[in-house]
């Protein structure tokens, strides 16, 4: 009886030791969250509940330390020379010159592998004088849409003075398309000059204000008469949605507009400066506009929500600089919410979300590029694209860019591209000022 006795009050002495404080449990304080995973980087969010001024962060991946800073309540960093197709595993601690302080989750992370710059090229020329192509969406790898003003000869062999202002692709052959819109009683046959499209039922363009139809009727959104828009705003130019009930739509004079649910909202921009492109991240929390002007500033806007902001300008876009946003920025992409991408007269920038000018840029050329980028689009951010001047096609699949010098032609300018799938539709025009035709870079994979 007396042993059973020692045996209980030495087990109740060892619990009252071990819960006597002096060896606290490390409390969780970090949250590390994946924010993208490319080939060869991995891009991390990091947030800490109440750092303290006496403390630092230290992230360790598969167990050895990568980085070490004073911490702050969020950041987010980048972890490169990563091997592709390879999985790491993150955690993170509070440190003081004492004790360790926090811990984190435990993050697994699978980088990605380069994709194929396996593509092969068709060129078709549509139309005949003063024939021109602005924008192009694709429905599928048997669909595509092309918008612009086309002119093709009626049965005599004369040019027909009246424009086609679209062609649809059927995966076989284009059929040039009429799209008429009731505007004051009367049907019209506007310039198309931006595309985007859901479906093939679900499609919005632009004619300088929006117009929304489902491949064979259409209707159009003239702002200015419905009050949305004033004289002192700007046509669209172009158009980007998270789905059919939640558009944007920027244009000339920094104008911006946005459709939610039937409702209109024209939105202040903070700069008058014509916009070129807008795109927003997949699930529509984040969306970037940008543009330039003639003796104006290049601009890059943020929004969020309906606010938005301007995040980086610069008045003298003239300057190469390879560790900040440089040069004209004439497009903008983004495949997640905490990454953007910018094509400039310099090269394509890799910039976080955060940014007010940081970037790094990412370019096939040594110096410049082989002609003035219009657009850049893609599927994922280790495969997307670049395109514009002297026919310029350009591949990024995560690890190296492929420049298609075959098709380079200083007489082709290429405004715009989408990539679906194993489809490619580049779009644009000859230059010839009297004989210009349309033109459509088509690629499969």
């Amino acid at each position: 009886m007396k042993h059973i006795m020692i045996s209980i009050l030495l087990i109740v002495a060892c619990q009252a030791c071990k819960d006597d404080g002096t060896t606290p449990e490390v409390p969780q304080r970090i949250t590390l969250t994946l924010i993208d995973a490319a080939v060869q980087e991995a891009y991390l969010h990091i947030a800490v509940n109440s750092p303290a001024n006496n403390e630092t962060l230290s992230l360790q991946r598969d167990g050895s330390t990568v980085l070490t800073f004073a911490v702050v309540a969020d950041t987010n960093i980048a972890d490169t020379a990563l091997t592709q197709t390879s999985t790491y595993q993150y955690t993170a601690t509070l440190q003081t010159a004492n004790a360790t302080t926090g811990k984190g989750n435990t993050l697994a992370v699978q980088t990605l592998a380069p994709t194929s710059h396996d593509w092969h090229f068709t060129i078709d020329s549509l139309g005949v004088a003063s024939s021109t192509l602005y924008d192009v969406a694709i429905i599928s790898d048997s669909s595509a849409w092309v918008v612009g003003e086309l002119y093709l000869r009626d049965s005599s062999g004369n040019v027909d003075p009246v424009l086609y202002n679209a062609a649809h692709w059927n995966g076989t052959t284009w059929k040039c398309k009429r799209i008429r819109v009731l505007y004051r009683g009367s049907w019209i046959l506007p310039q198309l000059n931006a595309i985007f499209a859901f479906s093939a039922t679900d499609i919005w363009l632009s004619s300088g204000v929006p117009i929304h139809g489902d491949g064979q009727n259409w209707t159009q959104y003239h702002l200015f008469d419905m009050g949305i828009l004033s004289q002192s705003d700007g046509s669209i130019n172009k158009i980007w949605g998270n789905n059919s009930s939640d558009l944007w739509f920027v244009g000339n004079r920094g104008t911006i507009a946005h459709y939610t649910s039937g409702t209109w909202q024209r939105v202040e921009s903070g700069t008058t400066v014509n916009l070129l492109d807008v795109w927003g991240s997949p699930d529509g929390s984040v969306v970037w506009a940008c543009g330039w002007e003639d003796f104006q500033p290049t601009v890059l806007l943020r929004g969020i929500g309906s606010t938005w902001e301007k995040r980086y300008e610069d008045p003298y876009p003239f300057v190469l600089r390879r560790d900040s946003l440089s040069g004209i920025i004439s497009s903008v992409w983004t495949p997640v919410t905490n990454r953007i991408f910018a094509a400039t007269g310099y090269g394509i920038y890799d910039s976080p979300a955060n940014t007010r000018g940081a970037a790094r840029l990412s370019t096939f050329a040594a110096l410049y590029l082989p002609g003035f980028p219009f657009r850049i689009r893609g599927a994922a951010t280790n495969d997307f694209f670049v395109v514009g001047e002297n026919s310029m096609v350009a591949h990024f699949n995560g690890l190296t860019w492929q420049y298609y010098g075959q098709l380079y032609d200083e007489n082709i300018r290429l405004r715009s591209v989408a990539h679906k799938g194993r489809s490619l539709f580049c779009t644009g025009h000859t230059l010839d000022p009297f004989y210009r035709r349309a033109v459509v870079v088509r690629g499969t994979r």
